[in-house]
Formats: structure tokens, sequence, C-alpha cells
């Protein structure tokens, strides 16, 4: 488990997933890793606090068990990604592509979701809380089992 905190190893994190193409348990804060690009890329049982994620591209990538907690992937491309079992507090996925992805059992709590792109996503057992979802894109996408407390995607 690594402790990645200071925006003095930007660089050093950069490296680091390229090689490995992967987190696993680790703790992202404070960093910003705007537009990266890694295919394949996985991550379990992480945290990623604050951290920016702004236009990465991460096509085909794995996210479980994922904290997301205050970061931004505004205009992230994670085609055909899995997020599940992920928890989003208070991060900004405006313009997010997940096209053709899976989306699950997953929480969102006072998140940005405006104009966010799920053509083709399978979307299931997700939990939406105080979430701007102005101008989602939803063509195409498959929503199974998304209870809402307080609003609903879609809706």
């Amino acid at each position: 488990m690594a402790d990645y905190t200071s925006r003095f190893q930007q660089a050093e994190l950069a490296a680091v997933l390229e090689s490995r193409r992967s987190l696993e348990g680790d703790f992202v804060g404070h960093i910003d890793l705007a537009e990266l690009e890694l295919h394949g890329f996985r991550a379990n049982q992480s945290t990623l606090r604050d951290t920016c994620l702004v236009k990465v591209h991460f096509p085909e990538s794995r996210w479980t068990e994922v904290a997301f907690q205050g970061a931004e992937l505004r205009q992230a491309r994670l085609e055909g990604a899995l997020i599940e079992g992920c928890a989003f507090d208070q991060a900004r996925l405006m313009r997010l592509d997940l096209s053709g992805g899976i989306f699950s059992r997953s929480t969102l709590e006072q998140s940005n979701l405006s104009r966010i792109k799920l053509a083709g996503a399978r979307l299931t057992h997700l939990l939406f809380d105080d979430c701007d979802q102005t101008a989602a894109d939803l063509s195409g996408a498959r929503l199974v089992l998304a209870p809402a407390r307080g609003e609903a995607l879609g809706g």
C-alpha cells in the first residue's frame, strides 16, 4: 500500500501507473494526473482524494471498491470501463464518457454528473443522493435496479 500525497510526486506516480497499470489498496491525494493515458488500467480498494483526472483516457479500465472523494474526472474517457462497488463523494464527473461500460453497485453523493455520457452503458444498483444530472446523456444506456435517494438519474 502506497500513499501518494505530495504534489512533488506527480511525475513519480505517473511513471508507477504507466509501468504497473494499477493501484491496489493505495491512497492518492491532491495529485494532478490530468491527460494521462493508460489502456487496461486497474484500481482496487484504493482512495482518490481531491485527485485531478481531467481528460484522462483509461479505456477498458477496471475500478473496484474505489473511493473517489472530491476527485475530478471532468472530460475523462473511460470507454468500456467497469466501475463496481465504488463511492463517489463530491466528485466532479462532468462530461465523463463511460460509453459501453458497466457502472454497478456504487453510490454517488453530492456529485456533479452534468453532461455525463453513458451511451450503451449498463447501470445497475446505483444510489444517487443530491447529484447534479443536468443534460446527462443516457442514449442507449440500460438502467437496471437503480434506486434513488433524493433523485433518480434521468428522472
